[in-house]
């Protein structure tokens, strides 16, 4: 499998979901449009649907070469992905509003969260409305190894929050050992989490 996660993410959706074909993603902090991306391999092999949304060359943490400018981002996307992307700021986003305008659909099978810093990973996460949308799998990055005491109380509001909806978080040094993924890093730089009324 050409998977093209940078920790794995698209192949623990692929597994849990048992290579499920025409799924739904939201991937939020997308990046590049191929390069360690999630959900590149979910939309061509699989033929999944979804949302990305990414600053793109404006943050810093956008995962493209230095000097690509906002257009030729663009381009790439248009070039590269056929799923819906949104170039902008993930905060300034009325996702009620903008889930509804582009139908997703009220149980979204997997749904990336990568912003850069914690915070606002945990901010953008905090928006999102979980009163009328289910997700099956979360992957949420906290970035643990940059500042550990400030990132862990980012961490703990998601988890707190989530649990709320059903949704909690595996341990993957033991759900995955063996499997073939760095789970030690996957620990210190995300949390994955399972909704089990849904899988």
């Amino acid at each position: 499998m050409d998977y093209k996660s940078q920790i794995g993410q698209d192949k623990f959706v692929c597994e849990v979901l048992k290579n499920k074909n025409e799924g739904y993603f939201i991937d939020i902090g997308a990046g590049h449009p191929v390069n360690s991306n999630n959900t590149v391999f979910l939309e061509k092999s699989l033929n999944w649907s979804g949302l990305s949304i990414d600053m793109g060359p404006e943050n810093e943490h956008c995962h493209v070469a230095p000097g690509t400018t906002k257009e030729s981002f663009l381009k790439m996307w248009d070039e590269q992905r056929n799923t819906d992307f949104v170039c902008g700021n993930a905060l300034a986003i009325d996702y009620k509003s903008f889930f509804k305008e582009k139908g997703v659909p009220k149980v979204v099978d997997y749904l990336s969260l990568d912003l850069e810093p914690a915070d606002i990973t945990c901010e953008c996460l905090l928006m999102l409305p979980f009163d009328e949308y289910q997700f099956k799998i979360i992957t949420f990055e906290h970035d643990l190894y940059r500042n550990f005491e400030k990132n862990m109380e980012y961490l703990q509001r998601a988890r707190d929050f989530l649990k709320q909806f059903g949704l909690v978080p595996i341990d993957v040094r033991k759900a995955l050992a063996n499997a073939g993924y760095d789970v030690n890093r996957i620990a210190v730089q995300e949390d994955w989490f399972l909704n089990p009324s849904l899988i």
